[in-house]
């Protein structure tokens, strides 16, 4: 990391702000170890030319970011370029009034930051499980900017993770709207997306997220970018901006996804003591709906399985659980607790108890007719394959 401040031969730093630069250009991009899939272009005012930028790499305890340095140039602007399966790579435009940027000791003035898109996922048991957050299932992804449609990216889930893929949204336009029709996704598999979140020392505020387990039609997308109510409506706004500063205020040394899991699937909705001891943990996930997030704050987990969670009380518990014991876990306690309910017992802590494991252990444990078909209701609770963490390569950026 670049010594920050103004050293000499003999008395040491004169001051603790950032060293002076002349007229630069600075965009810092949240995380280290970018691939260029997506790329922050200087483009001369014609659009042709393309002017290479410096970079630089700061390391920080919850705050690492790259930044791009060029010499400020009168008349340019800057584009995002996303690498394409075949053809011209896509380009979006993110900032036309390009402005000399002075260099600042932790959040700079123009920032990108890479988002994962994540949801909270609650069980069933209690209205107090606010959930944990978990990568969003396979979907799509609707980003608008500026009052338009700026990106939308189609999410892939597999056993590896999700990957995100753009659909070139301009091909897909027609004078005062959106062509009829499926769009399809031609950006390579990216592993984060990139969004604007400052310029010119301002938060970018018309950015507005949605997120659809379906495509939506070319109508509703012409009427999500025509009404600005319906976006506020069905869009989020969150505060994607990034410091060292804030996310130390905001997260450093406050519950993490693990701590949110265990205090919200475990919690006594009776007891006012245990929702005095949750109070802080509810203050920080609900925090989580409305900024960035760094991705250590998440749980380790696994890729989504919508099929299996639908089954559960509890899918967050599942998903989070690395080893692929949850189901096996399940199915022993589900038999357990109609056992002792057999001999009478009151078994007092059932929070954790998954109701269709105890379905099935129910239904093995009935007699089977002499003619009937046997049932082996406990094959859907054999242990699944150990994993390691999808947010694995997330957390090395």
């Amino acid at each position: 990391m670049p010594e920050q401040g103004i050293r000499t031969m003999t008395t040491g730093r004169l001051s603790d702000g950032p060293s002076c630069e002349m007229d630069k250009l600075i965009v810092q991009i949240v995380g280290k170890k970018h691939s260029d899939q997506q790329q922050v272009l200087l483009l001369g005012s014609d659009g042709a030319r393309i002017y290479p930028p410096k970079s630089e790499v700061l390391e920080r305890e919850l705050f690492s970011s790259t930044l791009k340095v060029w010499d400020h140039i009168e008349s340019t602007h800057l584009h995002l370029q996303i690498a394409t399966l075949e053809g011209e790579p896509i380009r979006l435009p993110l900032l036309s009034d390009t402005k000399v940027t002075p260099r600042q000791a932790d959040a700079q003035f123009n920032q990108i930051v890479p988002v994962l898109p994540f949801v909270a996922l609650p069980g069933s048991k209690t209205v107090d499980d606010l959930g944990t957050p978990v990568l969003a299932r396979a979907g799509y992804v609707y980003v608008f900017y500026q009052q338009k449609l700026w990106r939308e990216l189609e999410i892939q889930v597999s056993e590896a993770g999700n990957t995100y893929h753009d659909i070139d949204v301009a091909r897909h336009r027609q004078r005062g709207g959106f062509l009829n029709g499926e769009r399809t996704a031609t950006g390579v598999a990216l592993e984060d997306i990139w969004l604007p979140a400052r310029w010119n020392n301002r938060p970018a505020q018309t950015l507005q997220l949605c997120f659809s387990e379906i495509q939506l039609s070319a109508a509703r997308l012409e009427h999500l970018e025509k009404d600005a109510a319906c976006r506020d409506q069905h869009c989020n706004s969150p505060d994607l901006s990034g410091s060292k500063k804030r996310f130390t205020d905001l997260y450093k040394g406050k519950p993490d996804g693990k701590a949110m899991l265990d205090a919200f699937s475990g919690v006594d909705a009776k007891n006012p003591v245990a929702q005095a001891l949750i109070a802080p943990i509810k203050a920080t996930r609900l925090n989580l709906q409305y900024n960035a997030f760094p991705v250590s704050l998440a749980a380790p987990q696994r890729a989504r399985q919508p099929g299996f969670e639908r089954l559960l009380d509890h899918p967050a518990r599942y998903l989070c659980d690395l080893s692929g014991q949850y189901p096996v876990e399940s199915f022993r306690q589900a038999k357990a607790f109609l056992a002792e309910a057999a001999r009478g017992i009151t078994v007092q802590d059932v929070r954790h108890l998954e109701l269709t494991a105890m379905a099935d252990a129910l239904l093995t444990s009935l007699p089977v007719e002499a003619d009937a078909e046997p049932v082996d209701a406990g094959v859907l609770w054999e242990a699944h394959a150990g994993v390691v963490d999808v947010l694995d390569k997330a957390r090395q950026r």
